[in-house]
């Protein structure tokens, strides 16, 4: 099965809203958003990212190579130190943790870490 990399259309707004929304009620485990966003809001998203900062949808792996084919010499991220999954994930994919912030926002009144994840397409620097 072949997995389609593309930029985000208007017609993704609803599946892209579902999905976060669902981590900001549910999960609390990627974001320290609180509260849900609107189906205006990921449109206004989608319109505004631009070339600069393309939303693309699809699969880690080939989200990773899309990147590298559009130039980018790096892709970083930010994750939870408590979020062993995503961390675990992210190496897996060429990821390397690179630092910490700390206390860098509070969720639920709560002071949280952040790691810093980064991943270098040397070839394009």
């Amino acid at each position: 099965m072949k997995i389609e990399i593309r930029r985000a259309r208007i017609d993704d707004a609803a599946a892209l809203n579902d999905i976060y929304n669902y981590n900001v009620v549910h999960e609390r485990n990627s974001t320290f958003e609180s509260n849900s966003k609107t189906l205006e809001s990921r449109v206004k998203w989608i319109e505004e990212s631009g070339d600069h900062y393309p939303i693309l949808v699809g699969v880690s792996e080939n989200v990773i190579e899309e990147c590298e084919k559009l130039h980018y010499w790096k892709l970083l991220s930010r994750i939870f130190d408590f979020n062993t999954g995503s961390r675990q994930l992210c190496r897996s994919l060429g990821f390397r943790e690179v630092g910490v912030y700390e206390k860098h926002g509070q969720l639920d009144g709560i002071w949280l870490n952040v790691v810093i994840v980064e991943k270098l397409f040397p070839s394009n620097m």
